[in-house]
């Protein structure tokens, strides 16, 4: 939470480059500016003996494009033993995409959308030895989300539901309103009959 304007995280940093940055959000979940980026650079040489854990990191949490155009998404694996198995869930029903990779560094992802929405991207990188790191990552395609089911809304059947019974009913009530009219014409002629022969 802020106080008065400001804020601190406490972050896990990785072995080698780290690029840092914060989003926030107000009370009604508004994204506010992004903050400046900062580059870290942790180096432990007390680790050193023990080898580098496995890690995958992006500088971008998210990216989007219209849908139909390509995503690029720069990936940075690091650590463990080469070579690399990727496996990439983008989070839209795709088939998951499976790379392989001869030494840690720079990968570049690609992806198209069809659909707008957005998307939880999944990226497990496995190494040589069995070690495996995570990373999750949120895509968007813009525009409006289109319904990808044909199968029929609560709206449609709310209306067939109410509909149908009006249909049903309207000839009913048409027959009632001219019984009633038939009524009240024979209620009326009978009253004059009698008055007159009252007079008599």
């Amino acid at each position: 939470m802020c106080a008065n304007g400001s804020f601190s995280l406490q972050v896990t940093l990785f072995y080698n480059q780290n690029v840092l940055m914060a989003d926030d959000y107000d009370n009604l979940g508004q994204a506010g500016p992004d903050s400046n980026t900062v580059t870290v650079t942790y180096n432990n040489p007390q680790l050193a003996a023990f080898g580098i854990s496995l890690s995958l990191t992006s500088i971008y949490a998210k990216q989007g494009a219209n849908p139909g155009q390509q995503i690029s998404w720069p990936v940075i694996i690091n650590g463990g033993t080469a070579p690399y198995a990727l496996r990439i869930d983008w989070g839209d029903g795709s088939h998951q995409q499976l790379l392989s990779e001869a030494s840690q560094g720079n990968v570049t992802l690609t992806h198209t959308y069809q659909n707008a929405g957005t998307y939880t991207i999944t990226i497990e990188a496995t190494d040589k030895n069995g070690e495996t790191a995570f990373l999750q990552l949120v895509g968007l395609a813009n525009g409006a989300k289109t319904q990808l089911s044909t199968t029929t809304s609560p709206v449609q059947t709310i209306t067939k539901t109410i509909w149908w019974p009006a249909v049903a009913l309207l000839p009913l009530l048409l027959i009632s309103f001219w019984l009633g009219q038939r009524y009240e014409l024979f209620s009326l002629r009978r009253r004059i009959e009698r008055s007159e022969e009252q007079i008599r």
